[in-house]
């Protein structure tokens, strides 16, 4: 592959790698009470508060390596 060939592709699985997670997430925890934020969630061992933090950290990671590949390839 040439050298745009190999950024697209890698431009594709961070675009892959982003998914929905963070807008399924604010769909669900946004609209909880304070009490229901801090109930655990599910079987995770994590209140609801802590799974919707963990997406939103994703969300960020993600945003920042996209930044900087951008960056590196223009």
């Amino acid at each position: 592959m040439t050298s745009q060939q190999n950024n697209e592709f890698i431009r594709k699985a961070l675009d892959s790698a982003r998914g929905d997670d963070f807008e399924r997430a604010n769909n669900t925890f946004d609209r909880m009470t304070e009490e229901q934020l801090n109930k655990q969630y599910g079987q995770s061992g994590r209140t609801c508060r802590e799974v919707w933090q963990g997406y939103k950290d994703h969300r960020a990671e993600w945003l920042e390596a996209k930044e900087y590949f951008e960056q590196l390839v223009g």
